[in-house]
């Protein structure tokens, strides 16, 4: 009993690997938005159909048995007709019209041109691409994952904001009834503040449907039941001014060039001569003796070389239409990294305005601070009404906010622009290129 109660909790733990976490991780939902994708489940596929068609290529080394059978009437048959010496004169010789055979042909090839390990290495490299072009897909994902994430990591920001504000206007509506009983300030002031707080709480419960939204779309993209009350850890990305762009499509091009290379070899394998080996056991009327009229047991054996000198240039025009797609490949790739350049220099460009930003929202924020700082203070002695202490508060937190948007803006912009380049690699994702590298060899 106790042992199947472990069972199950594990089982539980596995199918809902984030409840009861209290924080979650970019690198985190990246390697669950891999895992959830129906896709992901192909690259087993590809694999399991590889491993098939590598073992029917195989097969081309084993020897192949034919068994057939055949009777005939032929129109005319075989005569010799012999001049023998004295007295026994001449003597005419024939064979049957009729005729029976049955056959084993086995053969064996000895070598034929490397054609079979050519097409064993094209295989090879058309798996391989076709598990790069998954993982083209699966890349892709980042872009919702760092939407939704990001978007996640600005509502709980706002939400502590707006909740430390509430928690102030809860303390001045406080303290100013008291001050409106006491006849410090006019009556009514309470209630400007009062609708404040209700605004407020408003706001609050806006982000927080917001929050719930985004983790929904979250939940969908991980496959997971991500807690409500999850904190989202900001990630502290490293950027440098020399870095290259390492995409998951540049290996899918490079995948596909060295496919070309392997069907230009498979073409030259194909010119090449092929020996083989040979047998036959048979049995028929006649045998090898084409003048014998019974049934008789026979065999042959030899080897054999084929070799074709002269094919029309088929494979001279095939090896022509592998080179105009080597470069319209070299073509896709060109456009593919100067499209990539152009988007990280843009992102570039978006990091150093944040940044930029940043260095004046903290001058902003520490003197709208001392603005409220003043203006409670007057509140509080009566020297203001409500309407004007609330002014300065929300340019307050207006400014927190805004600098708290382009932290997060600046922020996503690193993490875009590493995954532009191709330089945002997550540990699991590095075993794991190195896990199908050595599954794949």
């Amino acid at each position: 009993m106790k042992r199947q109660f472990i069972l199950l909790l594990f089982g539980v733990m596995v199918a809902f690997p984030l409840s009861g976490q209290d924080t979650l991780t970019l690198q985190e939902c990246y390697r669950l938005s891999r895992a959830n994708e129906p896709v992901q489940e192909t690259k087993s596929m590809h694999k399991k159909q590889t491993a098939l068609e590598l073992k029917n290529i195989q097969s081309n080394y084993f020897p192949q048995l034919n068994l057939s059978a055949k009777a005939t009437y032929q129109s005319e048959a075989i005569e010799v007709e012999l001049d023998l010496p004295q007295p026994m004169g001449s003597k005419t010789m024939s064979s049957d019209q009729d005729q029976y055979d049955i056959t084993m042909d086995v053969n064996q090839v000895i070598w034929d041109g490397g054609v079979t390990s050519a097409r064993k290495k094209l295989e090879k490299k058309s798996r391989d691409a076709a598990l790069q072009d998954i993982d083209v897909q699966l890349y892709q994902l980042r872009e919702q994952v760092n939407s939704s994430y990001f978007m996640l990591l600005l509502f709980r920001r706002q939400e502590e904001l707006f909740t430390e504000t509430l928690e102030v206007l809860r303390s001045k509506y406080r303290s100013t009834k008291s001050a409106v009983e006491n006849g410090v300030l006019l009556p009514g002031s309470e209630e400007i503040l009062n609708a404040e707080i209700l605004k407020t709480e408003q706001k609050l419960a806006q982000i927080r449907a917001g929050m719930e939204s985004t983790l929904k779309i979250l939940r969908d993209l991980t496959g997971t039941s991500i807690p409500g009350d999850v904190q989202c850890v900001a990630p502290e990305p490293d950027i440098s001014e020399d870095m290259n762009v390492e995409r998951p499509e540049n290996e899918y091009f490079s995948l596909q060039r060295s496919k070309i290379k392997s069907l230009n070899s498979l073409e030259t394998a194909k010119r090449m001569p092929k020996i083989s080996a040979f047998g036959r056991l048979g049995y028929g009327k006649p045998g090898l003796n084409m003048l014998s009229n019974t049934f008789d047991p026979y065999w042959i054996a030899g080897i054999q070389l084929s070799w074709t000198p002269f094919d029309w240039n088929n494979a001279s025009r095939n090896k022509q239409k592998y080179a105009i797609r080597q470069k319209m490949l070299q073509k896709q790739e060109a456009s593919f990294n100067k499209k990539m350049r152009i988007k990280s220099r843009q992102l570039r460009a978006d990091i150093e305005q944040y940044r930029t930003a940043l260095n004046k929202d903290g001058e902003i924020v520490k003197s709208r601070g001392k603005v409220t700082d003043i203006y409670s203070s007057r509140l509080k002695n009566g020297a203001i009404t409500p309407a004007e202490y609330l002014e300065q508060l929300n340019a307050e937190k207006n400014a927190k906010i805004t600098r708290e948007i382009h932290k997060i803006q600046l922020l996503q912009a690193k993490i875009n622009y590493l995954n532009v380049l191709g330089q945002y690699k997550t540990t699991h994702n590095a075993q794991s290129q190195k896990t199908e590298s050595n599954e794949n060899n």
